[in-house]
């Protein structure tokens, strides 16, 4: 307050001064009152007023002076940015700018992208590869082996279980990864061994299930192996899909005992299923009526034998075709190989005709000229 009291003072005194015509004192007064001004020091209403003060050369060119110089000093800033941007636009001859200005507008206008079409093809060509982490490996065996049930494989297609394994195998070659494979076949002819011991020996459709599964990886290993031998009918598309770096030829010697084993263990349970039917089928049935007439004494005997209750040689014989249709119907839903059901249909005819050609001559009653015409 003390120093807007003095510049009005000053102020006052000096209009005194002028108003009377001391023009001595105006040099003096001018410095005073400029000073005052700029430095922002508010001026009364009553100088306001004054056309003289307000546009007074002196405090006109000394705001214009100040406003030209932060222009100038600004000027000059812009031009050494100028300068600046003008040597980074030359060593790089814009590509990054304009690229990287391109990509920003893209990102932020995605609607001004063209659209994708997909090419219109028939046939769309498959790798035929399976990859998956070896992390996962005890999920891949359990959904693939140890938890695949019967009823789930057969709406499945045929030997997918085969034909997984294979096609994860493939890309292990293609990536060289030995180790993976050594695990991953472990693993599969572990999971193989464990459903066929818990379970295949009392169901016949796990055991019918991993046989066909077996022979199948088998017929793929060999088939893609790479060997002539096996590669007679591939077409020239099948031959690029060998295996390249590893030769699992040990791998399908495992493999082929493990179908052995499996196999005789199908041919047992069925041996098992039909034994009761062989002498009431086909040694005490009748196709030729009216000859001999020991029917009734060779069924209790028969029976006796056995110890189970009796059975009517015509159910009998009914009974053991229905079962060879659901084994042959097992066999078929699952994809066996058809080599391996006709040598499972062929060894049960052996095992028919030897039970009952020992039943034959082991009694005396069997051994007679009416049951050899029969």
């Amino acid at each position: 307050m003390d120093v807007v009291r003095s510049a009005c003072l000053g102020c006052h005194h000096a209009a005194a001064v002028y108003e009377e015509g001391a023009g001595c004192l105006y040099p003096k007064a001018k410095p005073l009152l400029c000073d005052r001004l700029g430095a922002g020091v508010a001026v009364p209403p009553e100088l306001r007023k004054s056309n003289a003060l307000l546009n007074h050369p002196l405090w006109l060119a000394r705001e214009l002076k100040e406003n030209a110089e932060s222009l100038k000093a600004e000027n000059e800033n812009l031009k050494q940015q100028l300068k600046r941007y003008s040597v980074k636009l030359k060593e790089t001859a814009g590509v990054d700018t304009v690229e990287a200005e391109f990509g920003e507008f893209l990102e932020t206008n995605p609607e001004l992208m063209p659209s994708i079409r997909h090419k219109e093809s028939r046939t769309k060509e498959y790798d035929g590869m399976f990859e998956f982490d070896i992390e996962n490996l005890e999920v891949v065996i359990r959904c693939l082996i140890t938890g695949l049930k019967p009823r789930v494989a057969v709406s499945l297609l045929p030997n997918l279980p085969a034909f997984v394994v294979f096609m994860c195998l493939r890309h292990m070659d293609l990536v060289g990864a030995d180790e993976k494979v050594i695990k991953f076949l472990s693993k599969c002819i572990q999971g193989v061994k464990k459903v066929i011991i818990k379970k295949g020996q009392t169901n016949m459709e796990f055991s019918i299930l991993w046989l066909s599964n077996v022979c199948r990886l088998i017929n793929n290993l060999k088939q893609y192996s790479g060997e002539e031998r096996f590669a007679y009918a591939n077409t020239p598309k099948m031959n690029e899909q060998c295996l390249r770096h590893f030769d699992l030829k040990d791998y399908r010697q495992i493999l082929g005992d493990i179908g052995i084993w499996i196999y005789q263990n199908v041919v047992k349970t069925i041996q098992d299923r039909i034994q009761p039917y062989i002498v009431p089928a086909i040694l005490e049935n009748e196709p030729v009526h009216n000859v001999g007439g020991g029917g009734m004494h060779l069924r209790s005997r028969a029976m006796s034998v056995s110890g189970e209750a009796p059975l009517e040689p015509a159910v009998a014989l009914e009974k053991l075709i229905a079962d060879f249709d659901l084994i042959h119907e097992i066999l078929r839903a699952y994809g066996a190989d058809l080599e391996v059901t006709h040598q499972i249909f062929r060894q049960m005819m052996y095992f028919i005709c030897a039970g009952a050609l020992n039943n034959l001559l082991l009694r005396k009653n069997l051994c007679h000229w009416t049951r050899g015409l029969q």
